[in-house]
C-alpha cells in the first residue's frame, strides 16, 4: 500500500529510480509490513464479531420468549439461559431507553456503584462522575459479552401480537412456590407474532413462557388531551414530545430552541435534561429563558448524609420498594407510603 511504502521511504530515503532498481523488494517489504500491522486488528475484529453473533433464526416452538433487549431483558436472558430463550428486540441494538430515548446531555442521575448488576461491576467503578448514556450502553454491551447473551437476541424483531393458548390451569401454580421445580408446563402456552424489517407479514412462534421486559417507557408519545380549541392546534409555535426530540441531531436541537421562548411541561428526568439543553442553546446574545411547568413538586434529596442520616440508602437501594403501595398491605405500610410519597 502507498502509505506503508511512504513510511519505509522515510526510514531509507531513495530516489524513485533507485527504489525501482537498486531495491526492487521494497514494495514487497511494505506489503508485508502492512500485513503485519493489519492482521492482528482484523483477527480481533473478527473475534469480536463472532462473540456478538446474534440469533439467526427462531424455532417455530421454543420454551421462553423475552420481549425487550434493555436492562431487564438482558438480566432475564442471563437468568433463563438454561432454557435457550429468544429475546425479541425491535431495534438494532441493546440498551432500551438508554440507547433510543436519550438526549445529547443525558446522564445517569445516580452514582455508578448504585446502578449496576450485582454480578457485573463497572470497570471504572470508582469514577465519581455520573455516566453518560453512551457509557451505560457500553456497560450493558459488556454485560452481554460477559454472559454470552448475544446468541439469544433477535434484533429487528417487533412483537405485534401475543395470544394465550393455555387454559385456566396455566396460571401460577405450585411450580412457582420456590420448591426448585421448573415453572414451565412442557407445552406451548403462548403464541407471539413478530414483524421483521420493513415487512408487514406477521410470523407466529409458540412458547411455554413469555417474559415482558418492555419497561415503563414506551416508544409511542403520550400527549395530553385538551378540550377542543384549547390544544396544540391554536398554538402558533412548535409542540413536540420528548420522544420526538430525542430523534433530532445536535444541530437540529440547537436550531429548534435557539432564540425561542421554550416551555417544558414536566419535572422528571427527561424534563430536566430538556431544560438543560435549552439553557445551553440560548447562551449568549439573543438567548431566551426556559420555563418549566411543574404540577407536583418533588423533593430533591442529595446523595450525602444529612444530620448524620444516610438518606440515599432510603431511595437508592431495595429499601425504597417499601415506599410503594401494594395490595393488601397493612396499616403501618400504608402510613409509611403516605409519609414518604414525596420521595417516590
Amino acid at each position: 500500500p502507498p502509505q506503508s511504502l511512504t513510511a519505509l521511504h522515510a526510514l531509507h530515503p531513495l530516489r524513485p529510480q533507485e527504489a525501482a532498481t537498486a531495491h526492487p523488494s521494497i514494495e514487497h517489504l511494505a506489503t508485508h509490513a502492512a500485513s503485519f500491522i493489519q492482521h492482528p486488528g482484523s483477527t480481533a475484529m473478527a473475534q469480536g464479531q463472532a462473540a456478538r453473533a446474534t440469533r439467526e433464526a427462531v424455532p417455530p416452538v421454543s420454551r421462553v420468549a423475552i420481549i425487550g433487549g434493555g436492562i431487564s431483558g438482558l438480566a432475564a436472558a442471563k437468568q433463563m439461559a438454561a432454557y435457550d430463550p429468544v429475546v425479541f428486540e425491535a431495534t438494532p441494538s441493546v440498551g432500551g431507553v438508554w440507547k433510543h430515548c436519550v438526549y445529547r446531555t443525558t446522564r445517569l442521575q445516580t452514582p455508578r456503584p448504585d446502578y449496576e448488576f450485582s454480578d457485573y461491576s463497572w470497570k471504572n467503578r470508582d469514577d465519581p462522575s455520573f455516566p453518560t448514556h453512551t457509557e451505560i450502553v457500553d456497560y450493558l454491551e459488556g454485560y452481554a459479552d460477559e454472559f454470552d447473551l448475544w446468541r439469544y437476541i433477535s434484533f429487528g424483531s417487533k412483537v405485534v401480537d401475543i395470544k394465550f393458548l393455555g387454559g385456566a390451569e396455566a396460571g401460577f401454580t405450585e411450580l412457582w412456590s420456590g420448591t426448585g421445580k421448573a415453572p414451565l408446563r412442557g407445552k406451548p402456552m403462548w403464541e407471539v407474532g413478530i414483524v421483521t424489517g420493513d415487512s408487514n407479514t406477521v410470523q407466529y412462534y409458540k412458547f411455554e413462557f413469555v417474559v415482558m421486559c418492555t419497561g415503563k417507557y414506551g416508544d409511542v408519545p403520550r400527549m395530553p388531551v385538551f378540550p377542543p380549541g384549547k390544544g396544540p392546534e391554536v398554538f402558533k409555535g412548535t409542540v413536540m414530545h420528548s420522544l420526538d426530540y430525542c430523534k433530532l441531531s445536535e444541530e437540529e436541537t440547537v436550531e429548534l430552541m435557539r432564540g425561542k421562548k421554550v416551555v417544558v411541561v414536566g419535572y422528571k428526568k427527561s424534563a430536566i435534561d430538556l431544560a438543560n439543553e435549552c439553557a445551553q442553546a440560548n447562551q449568549g446574545e439573543g438567548g431566551q429563558a426556559c420555563t418549566m411547568l411543574v404540577r407536583t413538586l418533588h423533593w430533591v434529596v442529595p446523595s450525602y448524609s444529612i444530620w448524620g442520616l444516610p438518606f440515599f440508602l432510603f431511595y437508592s437501594t431495595r429499601f425504597s420498594q417499601l415506599f410503594y403501595e401494594r395490595p393488601n398491605q397493612g396499616l403501618f405500610r400504608s402510613l409509611l407510603c403516605r409519609l414518604m410519597s414525596p420521595l417516590v
